[in-house]
C-alpha cells in the first residue's frame, strides 16, 4: 500500500505507506532532503491520519525527533540524538505553550533533569 503526492510542477513530494499492508496510510516520508540536509519522515501511531512523531535523518543516521504526545496537534516534546545516542529529551509538561520547560540531558555520566520554571528558555538543574 503506497500512495504518492506530486507537487504543482509534477514532482514527488511526499510517500505515504501503510505499515500494516491493511489500506490505512500511516507513515510517510519526504523525497527530498530539508534546508541542513535532513530527511522527514512521519506517523500516526494511533493510525488516524494525524501524524504524531516525525522523525528527521541526516546520513541514514537519526538525530532528532518531535512528538504530539497527547493528540492535540501540537508538539510537546522533543528528542535529540548524536550518533543515533539519545542524549536529550524535552518536554512542553504544560502541553499548551509549544515549548519546552523541562529536559533531560544524558550523557556517560547518567541524566541530568532541568527546568525552565519562568518560561525565559533559561533551563536549571533540578536537585536529585
Amino acid at each position: 500500500d503506497r500512495w504518492e503526492y506530486f507537487d504543482a510542477q509534477a514532482a514527488l513530494a511526499l510517500v505515504g505507506t501503510s505499515s500494516r499492508g491493511d489500506g490505512v496510510e500511516d507513515s510517510w516520508a519526504w523525497p527530498a532532503p530539508a534546508p541542513g540536509g535532513e530527511m522527514h519522515t512521519a506517523v500516526s501511531r494511533r493510525r488516524d491520519g494525524h501524524r504524531d512523531r516525525h522523525e528527521y535523518l541526516r546520513d541514514n543516521v537519526l538525530v532528532r525527533a518531535e512528538e504530539d504526545t497527547n493528540g492535540d496537534g501540537r508538539i510537546d516534546k522533543w528528542d535529540r540524538y548524536e550518533g543515533g545516542v539519545l542524549r536529550e529529551a524535552a518536554f512542553d509538561t504544560t502541553f499548551t505553550t509549544g515549548r519546552a520547560d523541562r529536559r533531560v540531558r544524558y550523557d556517560a555520566q547518567g541524566s541530568t533533569v532541568e527546568e525552565d520554571r519562568d518560561g525565559d528558555g533559561t533551563f536549571v538543574q533540578v536537585q536529585k
